[in-house]
């Protein structure tokens, strides 16, 4: 029985205690909150008078406003629970206090005293619950939890209000005052007795706390101000909390106006209050248990955030059609039910999408700045209203603030996804999502003072070039680390500038040879000299040739390719052609470095070619990691289309290397495709992302012109090859012209395959006979299917939604911490492709996963069903182990 209505009301088994402990802390809450509630109306309205009321709404705005700064100063310093004694131990000695002087002393000031003390204290409870709570529920707890929770309060208030109906005949008003505060040290007990045995809460974080208190208390509640005017979801929230206060409280002078009116009497306006009490908050108890995580749940928090503002216009509107009993009823339970039921708990979710530390000072500082004001404002303009006598000006009023309240809601869902995103990126660096611009103050001081890499000044100027015209790769450099060698990061600038040629790169490139004693460095830079016909290095070719330097040699032979003289290209043709052809390694190593420039020697195909092809053979044979990787990277340079001799060669080095050398050997398989593609097949499973990649560049690159679509249609049949595969050949699709429909299809399909293994997870984990290890190898495979395919499909969604944005998901998604991956759900529900974002979010959040909703008719509600649906999958190792599983259960 607990377990079937626990089910119903989406809690799970480790949150049921967590749960009961708030529910009865805030039932016990709500009865004290009747009890205040009623005594204040009924000892102000009869024994001080109504229409002093937009007065004390003026006295209230200032009194709240130094109790929330109060609050603001030591919200996130102290913890929840602490800070739950403090204020209902105070609380408790003003009750006392005031019921002493309402008992002992004729004064009428006592009442519009314990009026503010009521004001102030249930606004502070209000936003102090919020937060108690938000440092003890994730979002995702909260969006299911939360209605639960506060249900409690609404039973407490039902409670209350038929205990005063019944009792207002036998006692007096003010000893109300006295029972409230015995039920506010009833939870002080709660509170100590729960966090001594269970700890703190478990997601609060204090500040550092100083040894100067008031200016750090100071410090918190500038902050709060800060926050406002640099978050645009708060100040869009402070603007709706102010328009909705001036509704709300309008709202509750009009229909007090009519109460007052209509029962003459304290007793019968007591007892009328306690039945209308218990019956609005019998009605938001009912939504807060049975509708309102639902609705939220279905729709989202930003649909639902609209409501309270739409029945609040229909409020006003059916006062001003009829200013009686009925439409004030009705404007009690939108003020009473509805905003209870679908406006607080909205309201704190909103919440919840900033940083935990801040949280209590957002609240509270929007209390401090905004609701005072609000309460001052509302005031002026009531007596002013008053003034004129009729109550339709103040109904109208009432409706263009409800309005304005509607409108600033819609700002506060615009922004409520950028506001999450940017708390994530403040708690998950994602390095790969910062951009770099060459106009970019940052960038430019760095590169300033990465400059002491360098030990001359040509170098400098280098790297300065770099910045001016290629800054992503000068930011590049710049990160790595300062004990690298001089000439090796030299030699990186010249090969990223060489193509770009800019303005006087050829000046400190001559500059740079004069000074540099390094061979290797002077040969690069004679290379690129070369290439760009410098006049300056053309007649040092001749002595170059003649050098005994390879570097040198290699270097003259391209400069002499590059010159118009013909005895000096024949010269370097013959030794040329000595280097392939020689015995001597180091030779052949270095003619390598000369097969991309080819093309320069017309009649080269012929003559030199076939030693090129005995030579790279040896050298694959032969060779050690180093000269195999060197021959691999010249291979790339390969001038003919096929090399199929090669084929058995590269199988047999992919199998036996680093991933550096696997990457080259992909690379390479394009001079073998035509003939064998042993090589790719393996690549694509392989266990490096980069290896993977370019195992599916090479094989989109040789295949036909439709191959995108082709892969993109094996991608949409869902489960097709391994997810290392799958994922590989996407990652190919985010490189090329892919449109949005497409990468949308293959995300809802790789998602709802997801929930398949899910769901297969689910029947598998139910099941009580033997358990053979082939069985639980299936149920590992399938939970490592869920993850993988969640992945797949949300590295699809890269393709249509915002790639910086996308990553961050990601690897909120993987974090252990479960208010990132609550957070990163949250943004998922609300994404354009909404049923993707609600089927993902569902996953990752565990929901239980129903037979009915499944699109695969081929799987079972039963655990044979399960195990034949795996083994029919065209995932191999999966197929393979559910076959061995069946055998298990015969």
């Amino acid at each position: 029985m607990s377990s079937g209505i626990s089910k119903f009301l989406l809690i799970r088994d480790n949150e049921k205690q967590h749960v009961m402990y708030f529910f009865i802390l805030y039932a016990i809450l709500g009865v004290g909150i009747a009890f205040g509630r009623n005594s204040t109306d009924v000892l102000f309205f009869k024994r001080f008078g109504i229409e002093y009321l937009p007065f004390m709404y003026v006295a209230l705005s200032v009194f709240l406003a130094l109790i929330s700064i109060l609050y603001a100063a030591f919200a996130d310093r102290i913890s929840p629970e602490r800070l739950s004694i403090l204020i209902f131990g105070t609380l408790i000695c003003l009750l006392v206090a005031n019921w002493a002087w309402i008992s002992f002393s004729e004064s009428h000031a006592a009442y519009p005293a314990y009026f503010l003390l009521y004001e102030a204290a249930s606004e502070v409870l209000i936003v102090h619950s919020a937060h108690y709570l938000s440092q003890n529920f994730d979002s995702l707890q909260a969006k299911r939890l939360y209605s639960i929770v506060m249900a409690g309060t609404q039973v407490g208030i039902i409670i209350g209000s038929i205990i005063l109906a019944i009792s207002a005949k036998y006692i007096r008003i003010q000893e109300i005052l006295l029972a409230w505060s015995m039920l506010l040290a009833t939870n002080i007990a709660m509170i100590y007795s729960w966090h001594k045995k269970h700890g703190g809460s478990a997601y609060f974080r204090p500040l550092h706390k100083s040894n100067d208190r008031i200016r750090q208390a100071a410090s918190q509640i500038s902050y709060g101000f800060s926050l406002i005017r640099t978050s645009k979801m708060l100040r869009a929230a402070s603007f709706a909390l102010f328009f909705m206060v001036i509704t709300f409280y309008i709202l509750c002078y009009s229909v007090n106006r009519i109460y007052t009116h209509t029962f003459t009497s304290e007793s019968d306006l007591s007892s009328f209050f306690g039945v209308l009490t218990a019956t609005t908050n019998g009605i938001a108890l009912l939504l807060q248990i049975f509708v309102t995580n639902r609705i939220i749940h279905r729709f989202g928090v930003k649909k639902v955030n609209m409501f309270f503002p739409v029945t609040s216009i229909v409020s006003y509107l059916t006062l001003l059609s009829s200013y009686s009993l009925a439409p004030a009823i009705l404007g009690s339970i939108n003020k009473d039910a509805i905003m209870p039921a679908f406006r607080n708990p909205v309201r704190t979710i909103f919440f919840n999408t900033l940083p935990e530390n801040v949280q209590g000072r957002a609240r509270a500082t929007s209390v401090v700045i905004v609701l005072p004001l609000a309460l001052f404002v509302c005031g002026l303009m009531l007596i002013l209203m008053q003034k004129m006598g009729e109550q339709k000006y103040f109904l109208v009023l009432g409706i263009f603030t409800a309005c304005l309240y509607l409108f600033f809601n819609h700002l506060m869902n615009n922004a409520y996804i950028n506001e999450i995103l940017s708390t994530l990126k403040a708690k998950v660096l994602m390095p790969a999502g910062k951009a770099v611009d060459s106009k970019n103050t940052n960038t430019q001081n760095n590169s300033n003072k990465q400059v002491d890499y360098f030990k001359n000044s040509a170098a400098t100027k280098l790297f300065n070039i770099l910045m001016d015209s290629y800054p992503e790769k000068g930011y590049e450099l710049i990160t790595l680390n300062a004990d690298q060698h001089e000439a090796n990061l030299t030699d990186q600038l010249i090969q990223i500038l060489r193509p770009i040629n800019p303005q006087g790169f050829s000046d400190v490139l001559w500059e740079l040879y004069q000074e540099q004693k390094d061979t290797r460095l002077q040969s690069s830079i004679l290379k690129t000299l070369f290439i760009q016909r410098d006049p300056r290095v053309s007649d040092i070719i001749p002595k170059l040739l003649r050098s005994d330097n390879l570097r040198f040699q290699t270097s003259a032979i391209i400069g002499a390719l590059h010159q118009d003289d013909q005895p000096l290209r024949s010269e370097a043709f013959s030794l040329w052609q000595h280097m392939v052809s020689s015995a001597d390694t180091s030779k052949q190593l270095a003619s390598l470095d000369l097969l991309e420039y080819l093309y320069l020697s017309p009649n080269s195909h012929l003559n030199l070619l076939p030693d090129y092809k005995s030579t790279v053979k040896s050298l694959l044979n032969q060779g050690n990691a180093r000269q195999i990787n060197t021959v691999l990277t010249a291979l790339q340079c390969w001038p003919e289309p096929q090399f199929p001799d090669i084929s058995n060669l590269l199988t047999d080095i992919y199998d036996h290397s680093t991933a550096l050398t696997r990457i080259l050997c992909v690379k390479c398989s394009r001079l073998t495709y035509q003939s064998e593609q042993t090589l790719l097949h393996k690549a694509i499973e392989d266990s490096n992302p980069a290896v993977r990649l370019e195992a599916a560049r090479v094989h989109y690159e040789m295949a036909s012109n439709d191959a995108r679509d082709v892969f993109v249609m094996w991608l949409s049949t869902g489960v097709n090859g391994s997810p290392l595969a799958q994922n590989a050949y996407l990652g190919l699709l985010h490189e090329t012209s892919t449109d949005n429909v497409q990468f949308a299809q293959i995300a809802i399909i790789k998602a709802e395959f997801a929930e398949l293994f899910f769901y297969g997870h689910q029947i598998l984990s139910k099941h009580t006979g033997t358990h053979s290890a082939a069985f639980q190898l299936v149920k590992h495979i399938l939970y490592e299917r869920i993850k993988q395919y969640i992945e797949l499909a949300v590295y699809a969604i890269q393709g249509f939604e915002r790639d910086e944005d996308t990553r961050l998901l990601s690897t909120c998604i993987h974090s252990r911490d479960t208010r990132h991956v609550a957070k990163a759900c949250e943004v998922l529900r609300n994404f354009k492709h909404r049923r993707l974002g609600q089927l993902l979010s569902d996953l990752i959040d565990q929901k239980p996963v129903k037979f009915s909703k499944l699109h695969d008719p081929l799987i079972g509600e039963t655990v044979k069903s399960v195990l034949l649906w795996c083994k029919s999958l065209p995932d191999p190792w999966l197929s393979l182990c559910a076959k061995e599983a069946l055998k298990s259960l015969a």
